[in-house]
């Protein structure tokens, strides 16, 4: 079901308070400003990386549309390609939903792979939030990038708001609490007070290595101007693997953790609300070079 037909076929959540839990995945979310926010929401980005999916990247990007929570004037859509045949980038262009968005499809000079195709997306956006997924994440439950956002305008040591969960991860996490009640005045979350958000901090002494991960994840220009730009001629699986060593290394190099830009995560998001649909490219034998 396309996004506009599922705007009249079904009834939107609530969208005074959309709810946490999963709900059908044609039901439409639309932002509704908050009541009397004292601070206003900046600019921010929605960057989307593919190669050769078009149907995926369709859904994905319907399913988003739909269930992003945030002023739409606000937001900025890029669509990065990693030079995909058969005139890929055009037919992307030309596909309704793009239409729809206003979105700007950027591709590279040659076919370099996941980190070359990201980084390029990444120069591209001049917000300094940025909401980044794959094309084959298909969400399935609201997601408050308006919270989200408010959460590290509030507090500038967090770098990154993980969106997919950590259910079944060995992560060691602190919960902390923020007042963001001049951007959300109205905010619940069913753990403190209303206009305050909790917050779960990764520990960089987890003993995962994945405090970062590649998938659908919020955040602040400050995140890779700390831990730089993904390393690039590796597979997908050896990119996301040694990217999140680096970042669990800077933190563990700064004293008590100060001065690296925290990875985080809301309570409502531990759990996995995303439908990973495309074929793996995790180091298996599915892992691609695209060359």
């Amino acid at each position: 079901m396309t996004r506009k037909a599922a705007a009249k076929a079904t009834t939107p959540v609530n969208t005074e308070n959309p709810p946490s839990t999963p709900v059908e995945p044609d039901e439409e979310v639309k932002y509704v400003e908050p009541a009397k926010p004292n601070k206003e929401l900046p600019r921010a980005t929605i960057l989307v990386c593919t190669y050769n999916r078009l149907k995926l990247l369709e859904e994905t990007l319907e399913r988003l549309s739909s269930f992003i929570y945030y002023p739409p004037e606000l937001l900025t859509w890029i669509i990065c390609d990693d030079s995909s045949p058969d005139g890929y980038a055009e037919k992307v262009a030309a596909l309704p939903i793009v239409v729809e968005l206003g979105a700007k499809v950027v591709s590279t000079d040659k076919n370099g792979g996941w980190a070359k195709n990201v980084n390029n997306g990444l120069a591209q956006v001049t917000d300094d939030y940025v909401y980044f997924t794959e094309d084959d994440y298909f969400a399935t439950a609201p997601i408050r990038l308006d919270a989200m956002v408010a959460l590290m305008e509030t507090k500038p040591d967090i770098g990154l708001v993980r969106v997919r969960g950590i259910a079944g991860t060995h992560i060691v996490a602190h919960l902390f609490e923020a007042d963001i009640k001049d951007y959300i005045p109205d905010w619940q979350d069913g753990v403190g007070l209303i206009g305050k958000i909790a917050y779960f901090q990764l520990d960089s002494g987890s003993p995962t290595p994945y405090v970062y991960s590649n998938g659908p994840h919020v955040k602040h220009r400050r995140f890779h101007e700390h831990y730089g730009v993904y390393p690039e001629g590796l597979l997908l699986g050896e990119t996301e693997e040694a990217y999140a060593h680096t970042v669990k290394d800077k933190m563990h190099a700064s004293p008590d953790g100060a001065g690296a830009p925290a990875v985080v995560i809301l309570p409502q998001d531990v759990y996995m609300y995303f439908d990973h649909v495309g074929d793996s490219y995790q180091l298996t034998d599915a892992d691609k070079r695209h060359d």
